[in-house]
């Protein structure tokens, strides 16, 4: 088209729609209740409780922002995730519910089921700052020191997130022409950066357990043990498992 001098047009199709999605969502926010499954006031005076403890969660937690956050990546890119977990800090409620994108997880992609209750595994790559991983792991200070990254070191983290803005939060996945400054991402500003970040990748996996009765078949049920695990790019920081 250009060679006879017409310039292409393209019209982007899928946007308004996505846009109409997100913003159906958001209008479409509903509230709950909690309903005692069996009868008479005691029953119902703990559903009326729970019912307001998990409208405190949701209201501390911004939780229908959240979930708006994790429902715009399903949109966009038709993987979103929620996290909800216990919390340490004493200052926050001690349940946290929160969106993470979905650049930072990998799954488990032999799972046959939705949800993931058969996935192995799942790691979610995490970068902060040096003294929030010596906080975390006071005593793995040594090989902390040894992953630091500063300044214009910040291209190693763009080698392990696939991008080259990742990091700063920008969404560029252009590579640019090698070292020269490309006033798109925080690479101009890098040099004069002394903050000192680190790459932190966690592992969740299920490890099979030897079961403690005969196996009838192959349709006797395996039990499992959930491990959690945290390492930096060169050494372990933690390798925990559930108790029994």
């Amino acid at each position: 088209m250009r060679e006879r001098g017409q310039n292409p047009v393209v019209f982007n199709e899928v946007k308004p729609t996505i846009d109409w999605l997100i913003g159906t969502e958001r209008k479409s926010r509903v509230d709950f209740v909690v309903v005692a499954a069996d009868e008479g006031e005691a029953a119902s005076d703990d559903a009326i409780l729970k019912t307001k403890l998990l409208k405190y969660l949701d209201d501390a937690n911004r939780a229908v922002f959240e979930r708006s956050y994790a429902i715009e990546d399903a949109f966009k890119a038709g993987l979103g995730w929620m996290e909800v977990g216990l919390r340490g800090d004493p200052s926050g409620p001690p349940i946290y519910i929160g969106a993470e994108s979905w650049r930072n997880i990998l799954y488990d992609s032999q799972g046959s089921k939705r949800d993931l209750s058969d996935a192995r595994y799942l790691f979610r790559i995490k970068v902060v700052d040096r003294d929030v991983a010596e906080a975390l792991f006071p005593n793995k200070k040594i090989q902390i020191d040894r992953c630091v990254q500063t300044g214009d070191d910040v291209t190693i983290f763009r080698d392990w997130l696939g991008g080259s803005g990742l990091l700063a939060g920008m969404d560029s996945f252009n590579p640019g022409n090698g070292d020269e400054l490309d006033y798109m991402t925080a690479r101009p500003v890098d040099l004069f950066n002394p903050r000192e970040r680190i790459l932190l990748i966690e592992c969740w996996s299920r490890e099979p357990q030897a079961q403690m009765h005969p196996v009838t078949g192959m349709a006797d049920g395996v039990s499992w043990r959930m491990c959690c695990a945290v390492m930096t790019e060169k050494d372990p920081a933690l390798d925990d498992q559930s108790r029994p």
